[in-house]
């Protein structure tokens, strides 16, 4: 289905619209022009009033108001939708609920598959963090068979089974998120 949606930043400029409607205009005076109400077919010779800014436009004979969209349906009789389409004020939208509900299910896939990746990853690096730190322990062991009285050892071994520990820490609640 299908549906003509009004854009009013698709109108076009106030005096160029004005000009084909009814003609050449007089000289703006602040922005404003007046002539005879066209929707009168020229009663009053200056009642009516244009913004050439807004495109607003007012007539203080019969008191007819409005913008661009407005002056149209009054002075060519017809609806708002014949006076969107005639101004190109309007854009084709496909309105289509189940491709909206597809795209929507789409876009949640994709932000859970990134959120695992990203927990998979973190729980990679943890791994590796506490296999580095299983490698750094064994070396110390190793270096304190050798030279058991080696105090910087010792703290380096204490070290190194805290980090150990945190990471298996951080390592098992990331895996029971």
């Amino acid at each position: 289905m299908t549906s003509l949606r009004f854009r009013k930043e698709l109108l076009p400029l106030p005096r160029h619209f004005y000009e084909h409607e009814l003609g050449r205009l007089s000289r703006p005076s602040r922005g404003y022009v007046r002539c005879a109400c066209p929707l009168q077919r020229g009663r009053n010779k200056t009642a009516f009033s244009i913004n050439l800014n807004t495109g607003h436009f007012h007539c203080f004979s019969c008191q007819a108001d409005g913008d661009m969209v407005d002056f149209y349906m009054a002075y060519h009789g017809c609806d708002f939708n014949t006076a969107k389409v005639a101004l190109g004020a309007c854009e084709e939208s496909t309105i289509n609920a189940a491709a909206a509900r597809a795209h929507r299910a789409e876009r949640e896939r994709q932000r859970i598959a990134g959120r695992e990746a990203r927990e998979r990853s973190f729980r990679l690096d943890l791994a590796a963090e506490i296999h580095a730190d299983q490698q750094i322990i064994n070396e110390i062991s190793k270096e304190l068979q050798a030279d058991p009285d080696n105090d910087s050892l010792w703290r380096g071994l204490e070290l190194a089974w805290r980090s150990r520990e945190m990471s298996e820490r951080e390592y098992m609640e990331a895996c029971n998120v």
